[in-house]
């Protein structure tokens, strides 16, 4: 297989069609028009790679010519794959992927960053100690990026939608999932004109076939931005962090809160039906964390976990498992 680059007209009738690669097999994942007429290209490349496969970059001329590729990855046997490229507001590019060469688990989403010769800047990586990949990246108005894809070390299921908020030196602000207890997969983000999100990527927690997927479609409000200084304390309003998830007879709940407020935190099954209240008080400011011990009588399975503080609203998933 060769990575295969096809123009067309308005009608999309072919106008000319490149292909790049050599003797093995390389992947054409992601594309897009660059500012000087010509177009990047990310995918993955076995022909050049340093290891099993590496994230191939390819830069081209208006009519498909190439003017430069770049190759990213480890050694030996390992694998890293470009899902998603987007030149970036300073010239250089960015690219969204997956690599076993760095970071903790099996894989782990990988982020790249580039100047316009296509020279490694910095990277970063997102995961945990199982399978995570970022297959859609873009640059948001505030200089970072937002990072969608699918993450097995998170969430409440099998795979979760992932979500990677990071700033322009790609530290993680935020991150989220979405999905049930099945496998729920984004593919493609945006952000909007209102300043929240729009993803688009393929459910099984939630389709109307047993065994199948349907359409996932999630749309984001608008990043609140709620930031105080009390006493020292700079938090954005979040549902931090949940261990471990699934869980068995004990759930951690870790919230932040950048003032004093009215924190809501409620247990709901996937039915709607209130489970269990944990929190309805006025709370300082900072970083807290509450343990849910469900009684036996609860079942195992499914759970939303609601917060709301400061005008923020957020719901998370969780399983219980014994």
């Amino acid at each position: 297989n060769d990575v295969y680059l096809i123009k067309t007209d308005s009608f999309g009738d072919t106008l000319w069609t490149q292909t790049f690669g050599g003797s093995l097999f390389e992947w054409g994942s992601s594309v897009q028009q660059t500012t000087d007429g010509g177009y990047i290209i990310t995918g993955y490349t076995f022909t050049y790679s340093a290891g099993m496969c590496d994230i191939y970059l390819i830069k081209t001329d208006s009519i498909g010519d190439i003017l430069w590729t770049q190759t990213f990855g480890g050694s030996s046997y390992t694998s890293t794959s470009g899902y998603s490229v987007q030149q970036t507001s300073d010239g250089g590019y960015i690219v969204a992927g997956a690599t076993d060469s760095y970071g903790a688990g099996v894989d782990d989403v990988y982020l790249i960053k580039t100047n316009s010769s296509g020279d490694s800047l910095w990277t970063q990586t997102f995961g945990g100690s199982n399978y995570d990949a970022g297959y859609s990246i873009q640059q948001t108005s505030d200089g970072g990026y937002i990072i969608t894809g699918k993450t097995a070390s998170y969430g409440a299921g099998v795979d979760d939608v992932y979500l990677v908020k990071t700033n322009s030196i790609g530290d993680s602000l935020w991150t989220q999932t979405f999905g049930g207890c099945s496998s729920d997969i984004s593919h493609s983000v945006q952000q909007t004109t209102d300043g929240g999100y729009i993803i688009a990527g393929s459910t099984n927690s939630y389709s109307y076939v047993v065994e199948n997927f349907d359409v996932y479609l999630i749309k984001l409000q608008p990043e609140t931005g709620i930031e105080e200084e009390n006493e020292g304390c700079k938090l954005p309003v979040a549902l931090a962090q949940i261990n471990p998830n699934p869980f068995s007879s004990e759930l951690s709940i870790t919230y932040c809160i950048p003032g004093q407020t009215k924190v809501e935190l409620t247990i709901f099954d996937l039915s709607g039906r209130l489970v269990e209240e944990l929190i309805s008080d006025q709370l300082p400011a900072g970083t807290h964390t509450v343990i849910w011990n469900p009684s036996e009588s609860i079942p195992n399975g499914c759970y939303l976990i609601e917060f709301n503080a400061c005008g923020h609203h957020e719901v998370r998933r969780c399983l219980k498992l014994n």
